[in-house]
């Protein structure tokens, strides 16, 4: 079926151009099935040419897949890709830095999740507790050291 049409990408079973509705049909049936996040085909249209381009393709050879017909109606869809090496360098560098604080943060929220010391009720809890006892309970700061 592609060899009757080698300038389209997606074609009907009879080989004709997909339509919008074609489109849409097929992206409800993808997007209905378990463990798929709700996407657009604007959306969809924009993801393409951005991956391509991190992945290193020429404006030129996305152009020739988009259909695009100038640089500039293409940067339309590649918004913000230029930027993609730096944002990962940042955020190596934030890792490298921050990464221990943040999984130590991590792991005392945990603890306080588990042990069930979050939120508004135990807060309010603690409260309560204090006002009886004259003094703060030792649960509510996390695990003990």
């Amino acid at each position: 079926m592609a060899d009757r049409h080698p300038t389209r990408l997606f074609v009907t079973p009879r080989g004709k151009a997909w339509t919008t509705g074609n489109a849409q049909e097929a992206l409800a049936r993808l997007v209905n099935q378990p463990g798929i996040e709700r996407y657009t085909l604007h959306g969809l249209r924009k993801t393409g040419p951005s991956a391509l381009k991190m992945l290193g393709f020429e404006n030129r050879a996305i152009r020739s897949l988009t259909g695009h017909t100038s640089d500039k109606n293409l940067e339309l869809y590649l918004d913000g890709v230029q930027h993609l090496p730096l944002a990962k360098a940042a955020q190596e560098a934030l890792e490298d830095v921050f990464g221990s604080v943040i999984a130590e943060a991590e792991a005392r929220a945990n603890a306080r999740r588990f042990n069930g010391v979050t939120g508004r009720a135990a807060r309010a809890a603690k409260t309560v507790n204090k006002l009886k006892t004259g003094k703060q309970t030792s649960g509510g700061e996390g695990p003990e050291t």
